[in-house]
């Protein structure tokens, strides 16, 4: 116990040393920041600050092990008071323990161990009065420990929200051309000699002294190499089996799927390998560890490409197993080859000016491979996007109807227009931000790709198992017809009276809770992905929009808050969620619920869509109500307009209200 309360006072001592200054220092900073304007340097100011904070994620589990330790001191500590409460009365403690031997004590011994058991007593009520004293201190520093450590975790969280808000919105760097003098000077720090003599003695080294390691690797990558050809034949095989309109099982493309992916890894598996290797001797050393970690995302990178280009390959997933389109899965392949070629060196340098740690090089020569593999971008994008694609056209002619052809304006144009964005921005200094974004836009394609790899592989073995019962359900009825035949007989069958689910009705369903299930997953993998982005789109709630008796609700002083861009953006994006809402939960409600209570169709229909209309006028309110227009602003409007369509349209909304009726009357019913 002593030993834990010298501990405890340690961290005390460790976490008010962290608090001292902390909130004068982060003042400074803001003062700082504002008085320069935001300029460069203050950039690097800001990039340093956030280096230093303590990790949330530590601090954090840090507080919830404190409290758990408190929870469990006070339940020690109340079945402390409650034994001590209980030898209180010594006479009678010492009684019952002596009642309660096994073997009753001889009646001549009874008085001399009752003495003996009330001192063992007496020295346990002593021992339990220091235990409690010193749980008791050792509780209060605890309790002290928990309240500065949330202190401190409030204060690194206030201090990480606000370099989030402003740290994108800084510029890193001048705007390019402008800095010719420091790119030479920086070309040449990169490419020393000196300095690359020591990353290949290093690498020599432990090629010497970890041969069979790297032995391992090659072997490893040579061996898929050389298996390569069987993988792609077998890919072949299996492809031919899954285009047969007779196949039933899922197992062709599951294993397709896994050689697939063992036809992409012998060059990622070497690169990763090689990349691994030299970041454990780096020691330090931040050359080294740049070629390692730039290897590494090479190595991801190359992978993930090389995954595509298997997927859109003639005999592979998407024509043989997905039935996607061959042209689409050709502009796929040209758009995949470009980018090995043009992005995959451009990466190894990006990433290598980003980790070494100096912000010289990766503002000179890491801007300029950022600049040529953006511009490698633009392009694939503008292939993949563009009208005349064979994507959009595919898109066109099997979903004319559905929601991402009708919103291909905004999607394609975001497509189109984010590498052109982050061009602009590293360009005219924003570099930092550029490669901030850019890594969070790349995890937000490869989640993207790989939610599209999972509900195609879900779609495909709902397409096999629909087709396996539809063909069971044939051979039945061709059975029954038989036996009516064989029978000679003029009688008829009896009727089967159990009512038959049919089978398109359950493909649909499943189909439709699919593509509910990936938008969920995705909107829950974007939020993951962007996190820790969002504070910066604080700013936007400093541009108001000066619209006049437009009021977007309370500040924190109680006064009036303007409407701002902020509140225009989250508008928008209430208005896109209610059309996705109003479009899917419905049916949702209908597979999940509706279909299990005891309602017939009409019943269904009518909840689903009284469901839809109350989403649909619950999303205008919201998004009206956001950009600070109320009811008190509009009633008078509304008003008017309600007697002027009431005249003008009284039989449309006659015929509205009728059907409602009806729907919940049901004297017409559904089907």
């Amino acid at each position: 116990m002593t030993d834990s309360l010298r501990q405890l006072q340690v961290d005390l001592d460790k976490v008010a040393h962290a608090l001292e200054g902390r909130e004068e220092e982060f003042l400074s900073l803001r003062n700082r920041a504002e008085a320069a304007g935001y300029s460069p340097a203050v950039g690097v100011l800001l990039r340093n600050h956030r280096a230093k904070l303590p990790e949330l994620d530590d601090l954090r589990l840090r507080t919830e092990t404190r409290q758990l330790e408190i929870a469990e001191l006070n339940l020690q500590l109340m079945e402390w008071q409650a034994e001590r409460k209980s030898l209180v009365d010594l006479d009678a403690a010492t009684q019952a323990a002596v009642d309660a031997f096994d073997t009753p004590p001889d009646p001549r011994d009874v008085g001399a161990l009752a003495r003996e058991v009330r001192e063992l007593l007496s020295i346990r009520l002593k021992l339990l009065a220091s235990l409690i004293e010193t749980g008791n201190v050792k509780l209060d520093k605890l309790v002290r420990l928990d309240s500065e450590q949330k202190r401190l975790l409030k204060s690194v969280e206030d201090e990480s929200w606000w370099l989030a808000e402003h740290i994108l919105w800084v510029r890193s760097t001048g705007i390019i051309g402008t800095q010719w003098d420091l790119f030479r000077s920086s070309l040449h720090v990169a490419g020393a000699p000196g300095r690359w003599k020591a990353v290949r003695a290093a690498i020599a080294d432990d090629w010497r002294g970890s041969f069979w390691i790297w032995s391992l690797l090659l072997a490893t990558s040579a061996t898929l190499q050389l298996a390569s050809a069987w993988f792609n034949r077998r890919l072949e095989q299996l492809g031919e089996v899954a285009e047969r309109s007779s196949c039933v099982a899922f197992l062709p493309t599951a294993k397709a799927l896994g050689y697939s992916i063992l036809v992409t890894l012998p060059w990622p598996v070497l690169l990763w390998g090689a990349g691994w290797r030299i970041t454990s001797i780096s020691q330090g050393d931040n050359t080294l560890q740049a070629v390692g970690i730039s290897l590494q995302v090479v190595a991801a990178v190359w992978m993930l490409l090389s995954l595509v280009w298997e997927v859109a390959e003639p005999n592979g997933l998407g024509h043989s197993h997905f039935e996607w389109p061959e042209s689409s899965l050709a502009i796929v392949r040209r758009v995949v080859a470009m980018l090995r070629l043009g992005l995959l060196p451009a990466l190894f340098v990006v990433a290598f000016a980003e980790s070494t740690g100096d912000d010289d090089v990766a503002a000179t020569l890491g801007r300029v491979a950022y600049l040529a593999a953006g511009l490698v971008a633009v392009v694939a994008a503008f292939r993949l996007v563009r009208p005349s694609s064979p994507i959009m056209q595919s898109i066109e002619q099997d979903h004319a109807d559905s929601l991402v052809w009708r919103t291909r304006w905004l999607w394609a144009t975001c497509v189109g227009a984010a590498p052109l964005i982050l061009l602009t921005l590293s360009a005219t200094g924003y570099h930092y931000t550029a490669v901030q974004l850019t890594g969070r836009a790349t995890a937000s394609v490869v989640c993207g790709l790989a939610l599209l790899l999972l509900t195609s592989l879900l779609s495909r073995w709902l397409l096999v198992t629909y087709r396996s019962l539809a063909i069971r359900r044939g051979r039945e009825r061709r059975q029954q017809m038989l036996q009516a035949a064989q029978a000679e007989s003029d009688q008829p069958l009896p009727a089967d009276t159990t009512p038959e689910l049919r089978l398109s009705d359950v493909n649909t369903q499943a189909r439709r809770l699919l593509r509910l299930s990936a938008g969920a997953s995705l909107v829950a993998a974007l939020y993951a992905i962007w996190a820790d982005v969002l504070p910066a789109l604080g700013a936007f709630g400093r541009i108001t929009l000066g619209w006049d008796n437009a009021v977007a609700g309370l500040g924190a002083d109680g006064l009036a808050r303007p409407v701002t861009l902020a509140d225009l953006i989250f508008a928008f994006i209430v208005g896109v969620a209610t059309i996705f809402a109003s479009r899917n939960l419905p049916g949702l409600m209908e597979i999940v619920v509706l279909q299990k209570l005891p309602l017939d169709a009409g019943a269904r229909y009518a909840a689903s869509t009284v469901s839809r209309y109350l989403i649909v006028v619950t999303g205008i309110i919201l998004t009206f109500r956001v950009i600070g227009i109320g009811w008190v602003s509009v009633q008078w409007l509304v008003a008017a307009m309600t007697v002027g369509l009431g005249f003008g349209l009284q039989e449309i909304f006659a015929n509205f209200v009728s059907g409602i009726i009806l729907l919940f009357e049901r004297p017409i019913r559904v089907g």
